[in-house]
């Protein structure tokens, strides 16, 4: 598998709270995805440290385990964000100036032509191809999308809210979190795409798929979304973590 990660700081903020799972191969899992220290509480970029390392740690750990019996991947995966949640909490009780840290976190553990996707908050997993272009594969934990599913606000309206950074679920925040964990396919000539906030906010489905089609590789493809994201304000961080099949040309372009 080809893959590419990239984060950058944005325009207007001063530290990136952002870290990214790069393709770490544990086993015959390929391990990739995004975290999101939560942006205004200090200390959000040690919370999307410890839940990146500690997912890491967890699987690298449970390696024997898991090749074993690949079923129980999806059990695997949703105790190792668990175990994320445990390590931030613990490290909060221990310093008190870090009470309020949290983070978001969308990790893909890719065993062949399946994923198991675990999700909290509002970073996003995409699958991306020809035949369905772009899908998104996990729901928002936010208090717009909340708004949203209930009918209270338009789709333009949760674009534009001003409370659109309120999450409803983050590690950190409970000592008992709920994981969103789902399986699903990835299909030959396809791409899966995990993102934080700071692109969403800036950068339609339709364009994140539109500006990866027509570019020549990953990188190229990652690199023109950051710009684009920065272009239009670039007020959060902004990280992208790509995955592609083998015997993808390019992304899209023939």
């Amino acid at each position: 598998m080809r893959h590419y990660s990239i984060t950058d700081v944005g325009i207007t903020r001063e530290k990136n709270e952002d870290k990214y799972l790069d393709g770490i191969k544990v086993g015959e899992i390929f391990i990739i995805g995004v975290a999101d220290g939560m942006g205004g509480h200090r200390g959000g970029n040690i919370a999307s440290n410890i839940a990146v390392s500690t997912i890491k740690d967890f699987m690298l750990k449970n390696q024997e385990l898991t090749n074993q019996n690949i079923a129980m991947l999806p059990k695997i995966a949703k105790e190792a964000v668990e175990k994320a949640n445990e390590e931030i909490n613990k490290y909060k009780q221990q310093y008190n100036d870090f009470y309020h840290m949290g983070t978001t976190i969308t990790v893909g553990f890719i065993y062949k032509d399946d994923v198991v996707i675990a999700h909290v908050g509002d970073s996003r997993a995409y699958l991306i191809n020809r035949k369905d272009k772009i899908v998104q594969l996990t729901e928002d934990h936010s208090l717009v999308n909340q708004l949203f599913q209930k009918g209270k606000i338009t789709s333009e309206g949760a674009a534009n809210h001003p409370q659109k950074n309120i999450l409803t679920r983050a590690l950190g925040t409970h000592d008992v979190i709920s994981i969103d964990i789902q399986k699903c396919s990835f299909p030959p000539e396809s791409v899966m795409l995990f993102c934080t906030d700071g692109l969403t906010h800036y950068v339609g489905d339709d364009e994140i798929y539109q500006t990866l089609s027509n570019s020549e590789d990953l990188k190229e493809g990652c690199k023109k979304l950051v710009e684009l994201a920065n272009e239009r304000g670039g007020h959060d961080n902004i990280t992208i973590s790509v995955v592609a099949s083998d015997n993808l040309a390019g992304i899209f372009k023939r």
